[in-house]
């Protein structure tokens, strides 16, 4: 919703009911792991590591 529809950390966490500390976590790991995956030199890995990862996010 940050990065998407340009809400700030604060009325992210409102909207979704959560801490914004657990935004600011969320947000954190996720960019972390994109950095991971776009820094993978193999199209097949990045695939992968990419698919997991979305599948992790909607779950949470």
């Amino acid at each position: 919703m940050k990065y998407i529809e340009g809400y700030p950390i604060q009325e992210t966490a409102k909207i979704i009911r959560i801490p914004t500390g657990t935004v600011k976590s969320r947000l954190s790991r996720a960019r972390k792991a994109l950095r991971c995956i776009m820094e993978s030199k193999h199209y097949y890995t990045r695939l992968t590591l990419c698919t997991q990862l979305c599948k992790k996010i909607t779950t949470l």
